[in-house]
């Protein structure tokens, strides 16, 4: 038969050192969203001045921030178990994560989605060249006599910095696609 193993109870205090680290990455995060701006990356604010070493900032800190989260997450579960048992921590957990989360799904998700729907409608109606006016209008018979007249079939529109292909399967545009892709368009 074995034995129950009963974890310690931990006797720390607040542990500024940790909570500085947790507010480090926080205050990283600032920088590596901005850094999405001018890494060369789809994001919704993209800039026309983009640099390889934002592409790399931004690398570096997900890659250092996320692992991090889950480190001192997992540091704090385990300290509140401890202290106040199972029920409580999943408690706590459900206040702090649950409430918000659903708090946040009711009202900012659904604000964002209507944002979102509004800049692509907006995105749709103004296309930055000819040749994506046809693609996303569907007007493909236009297409062909485009790509005839010289339009560059890998030009990228300036605000999303999407290829007509892109924008003919977001759109859902199977005809330009199959168009575009029999005329040489890079997949």
């Amino acid at each position: 038969m074995e034995a129950t193993v009963l974890l310690p109870r931990l006797k720390a205090d607040r542990r500024h050192d940790i909570d500085a680290l947790r507010a480090f990455a926080m205050l990283l995060g600032i920088g590596l969203h901005a850094a999405l701006a001018y890494s060369g990356k789809p994001w919704l604010v993209v800039d026309s001045r983009q640099a390889d070493f934002f592409y790399w900032f931004f690398s570096a800190a997900h890659g250092f921030r996320m692992p991090l989260f889950f480190l001192v997450s997992g540091y704090f579960t385990a300290l509140l178990v401890s202290r106040r048992g199972l029920w409580a921590m999943l408690g706590n957990r459900a206040s702090r994560i649950l409430v918000p989360c659903l708090l946040g799904l009711a009202t900012i998700v659904q604000l964002n989605v209507k944002v979102g729907d509004w800049a692509m409608g907006w995105n749709m109606r103004h296309p930055g060249t000819p040749l994506t006016g046809a693609v996303v209008r569907k007007e493909n018979e236009r297409i062909a006599p485009l790509l005839d007249a010289g339009a560059d079939i890998e030009q990228p529109e300036t605000r999303l910095k999407m290829r007509p292909l892109a924008w003919a399967v977001m759109t859902g545009n199977d005809e330009a696609a199959r168009l575009l892709l029999e005329r040489g368009a890079d997949p």
